[in-house]
């Protein structure tokens, strides 16, 4: 990322995208910002499926929804997806 937009993201939104290593912050700390509408516990299910929203059918988003949570449940039935979008398509 080049400086000049690191400035105008912190100018604009006084929000620090680098860590104290000069390494971007990773998505499990950025979405504690409250830069979105959405809880950060949406946030982290959102980003643990977002590939299996973009490279599945939509008729599949209602189950994409339920991986989401971070239970047991869900943990598996995202590697069931996942294994789909490996091996199917």
């Amino acid at each position: 990322m080049s400086i000049s937009l690191q400035i105008h993201i912190n100018e604009k939104f006084n929000v620090n995208i680098y860590n104290e290593n000069r390494e971007i912050i990773p998505i499990s700390r950025a979405s504690k910002f409250n830069l979105s509408t959405m809880e950060p516990s949406e946030v982290e299910g959102f980003f643990m499926t977002f590939e299996l929203y973009i490279r599945l059918p939509e008729k599949l988003w209602p189950i994409i929804k339920i991986a989401e949570k971070s239970d047991e449940t869900a943990s598996k039935l995202r590697e069931a997806l996942q294994y789909l979008v490996l091996e199917y398509i």
